[in-house]
């Protein structure tokens, strides 16, 4: 009995890990893309490459309203049902952006777990310093901690003007979506 109740836990397990493996990850990211581009967000001129568990996304332009707002050298995926991370690496954000924050983000990492399914935890890191990130789904709130770097200090004080201040010296920017 207990032999029987571990062969079907383990073709069970079997089974949906190989649905996640095998899953059509680019058919999905397209149909991704096109909510987006209802939107008016456009992903450009990317690399796609399906390794298993993970997706990753190359080299991508991202336009918002048709206007050049950033370049991402790599985003990666990982699909693992119950947990789901994304990770974007290297982001070099439009000069339009210039006067409110510097334009170097040297990584986003964005978690997603059943455990907390109305949220979605992150840190991000660059040259305005380090942030906290969480999004709240179901009040679709964007809540994010802001610990600036002393660039972010010196040159970009009418940016930290516009958010709270916080009793540990962070700054918090929150913003309905």
């Amino acid at each position: 009995m207990v032999k029987k109740l571990f062969l079907l836990l383990f073709y069970t397990l079997f089974f949906i890990m190989a649905v996640l493996y095998f899953a059509p990850k680019a058919n999905i990211y397209y149909f991704a893309e096109q909510q987006l581009q209802k939107q008016g967000i456009i992903i450009n001129d990317e690399a796609l490459d399906d390794k298993g568990f993970t997706f990753e996304i190359n080299h991508a332009t991202l336009y918002v309203k048709k206007i050049e707002s950033a370049k991402i050298e790599k985003i990666t995926m990982h699909f693992l049902l119950l947990y789901n991370d994304i990770q974007v690496q290297d982001v070099v954000l439009s000069d339009m952006a210039s006067m409110f924050v510097p334009l170097h983000v040297k990584s986003l990492f964005l978690t997603y777990s059943v455990l907390h399914p109305f949220h979605v935890k992150g840190k991000s890191s660059g040259a305005f310093g380090k942030a906290d990130i969480d999004i709240n789904l179901a009040k679709k709130v964007l809540h994010i901690v802001l610990k600036p770097s002393k660039e972010m200090l010196l040159h970009y004080r009418n940016t930290l003007r516009n958010m709270k201040k916080d009793k540990n010296g962070g700054f918090v920017y929150e913003q309905s979506f």
